[in-house]
């Protein structure tokens, strides 16, 4: 099909490492599509693959979420076909003209969805999915305390909790982000920088703190003092930043620490997005 131009690798290090090139355009295997893209997903896991840490062979294309149309399909592949509008994460190769994904991997995105919305909800999406039922499944009156809370993972958990009718509490920076996590939904917001957020979550729940803490802004933050004895508390440290060392327990306590979504859950999650924005495809026809 000829050259198409895409941001490579060449040796793992600094900014000056992406370059734009001109290379074949891939040809879609077995149960493959060949995405034509329109947007690509910029998160803060492509620094960790432009410096080395996620491995691989350089030379290699960047990125692995975008959003785009699909060019062909490969012998095999169901679910998609020419002309669809699709969204993905997690397939090498994004910040290119054309990527090559496994067809069950792509998500069809309904009529009422951009591209740039497409390629910007997958990654944080089907993890903010993943935390919120089947992490921890969440049921109306939950308490759930969230870090970061104006950031893209956690307003989009704001939400999410906040349409399952979970007792919000998010902590962030500044007035301004507070106001925006309010407006996503959330029904407390402590400023981590003037207030003490265990004793205001304390305060706020009579003493008996969170069933769930969601973190993925701080490696070192200590949670114990805002558990219930049975709450679990979850770190997606990949989509921020590397835990530096492990959180500490109380004895007695029945807490459960887990970080980043497994990658076994991956695909089932990949699915899970496929059916809802396929159901909303249909529905809005």
């Amino acid at each position: 099909m000829g050259a198409m131009q895409a941001i490579r690798i060449h040796g793992f290090g600094g900014p000056e490492a992406l370059e734009l090139e001109d290379v074949p355009v891939p040809t879609p295997g077995p149960g493959e599509a060949l995405v034509r893209m329109a947007m690509a997903g910029v998160n803060y896991r492509d620094v960790y693959e432009r410096v080395g840490r996620y491995g691989g062979t350089p030379p290699l294309t960047a990125g692995a979420e975008g959003a785009g149309t699909v060019e062909a399909v490969g012998a095999g592949a169901s679910g998609v076909a020419p002309g669809d509008r699709v969204a993905f994460t997690n397939v090498p190769g994004a910040y290119a003209q054309y990527v090559v994904a496994p067809a069950d991997r792509l998500i069809p995105l309904p009529d009422g969805i951009s591209f740039e919305l497409g390629a910007a909800f997958p990654l944080q999406g089907m993890t903010a999915h993943y935390l919120v039922h089947e992490f921890y499944r969440v049921t109306p009156g939950t308490t759930v305390l969230v870090h970061a809370a104006a950031g893209g993972m956690g307003l989009l958990l704001v939400q999410m909790l906040a349409q399952m009718h979970a007792r919000v509490i998010g902590t962030t920076s500044t007035q301004a982000k507070a106001e925006a996590v309010r407006a996503a939904g959330a029904q407390d917001v402590i400023l981590y920088t003037q207030q003490n957020f265990a004793s205001v979550v304390k305060e706020l729940t009579g003493g008996k703190g969170a069933d769930l803490v969601l973190d993925g802004a701080s490696a070192r933050r200590r949670f114990p003092a805002v558990w219930k004895p049975c709450a679990r508390v979850e770190r997606w440290c990949s989509t921020a930043r590397p835990a530096a060392r492990p959180i500490r327990f109380r004895p007695t306590a029945c807490n459960r620490v887990r970080s980043p979504l497994p990658a076994e859950r991956c695909r089932t999650s990949s699915q899970r997005a496929r059916n809802c924005c396929a159901a909303q495809t249909t529905s809005s026809r």
